[in-house]
């Protein structure tokens, strides 16, 4: 009787022994496959961040250079603006210019003749309106008379023998010159000294 019981004892610790093998294998599994995944998660997530942050940079840069290109349009159209303004009366001017050359050239004329000093005062005055009119509109003389030559601003017409006058400085003016802000509205008719000795 009592061996039976022993040998009946014995066979619960055989299968309690199996079991704990099992579980331990079954664990050992079990903890070698979280492992595997979460490295390859990992990569995907740093690959994938990798990716993200290069769209960002090139977003970035695409973002810079269309605010430049619409600064430079802004600007583009200020300054087209501000020249609109500023050039608004050049026609007009280019037009009123050979009436100011007839009221000057009439002047010229009648200081020397004598004539009507109510005339003269008129035309003197309205010589100077105009000239005044233009000048608020940004239209000035060009200084030529006793200046160098300046290509840009002057047109010469013929050379003379200046005398004390430096080679090469504008010693007559037949036409005055005009200049609306940094445009030439037409240059000065000069004559021009010569250099010594030629």
């Amino acid at each position: 009787m009592t061996k039976h019981h022993e040998a009946e004892g014995d066979e619960p610790k055989r299968g309690n022994g199996a079991n704990e093998a099992e579980t331990s294998d079954g664990g050992s599994s079990q903890n070698s496959a979280p492992g595997e995944g979460g490295f390859e998660e990992g990569a995907t997530l740093a690959a994938e961040l990798a990716a993200a942050r290069q769209q960002a940079s090139e977003n970035y840069e695409k973002y810079i250079r269309a605010v430049a290109e619409m600064q430079n349009v802004l600007r583009r159209q200020e300054r087209e603006r501000t020249d609109l303004g500023k050039y608004a009366v050049e026609s007009l001017a280019r037009d009123l210019l050979p009436t100011l050359d007839d009221l000057e050239r009439a002047l010229e004329h009648s200081s020397g003749s004598g004539g009507d000093a109510g005339l003269v005062a008129g035309v003197e005055m309205v010589r100077k309106n105009l000239r005044a009119v233009l000048e608020k509109h940004g239209v000035v003389r060009v200084s030529a008379l006793g200046q160098p030559f300046d290509p840009s601003r002057h047109e010469a017409v013929g050379m003379v023998e200046g005398g004390d006058a430096a080679a090469n400085t504008v010693v007559a003016e037949h036409r005055a010159g005009y200049m609306i802000g940094d445009r030439l509205l037409r240059p000065a008719i000069v004559i021009v000294a010569m250099p010594k000795g030629t």
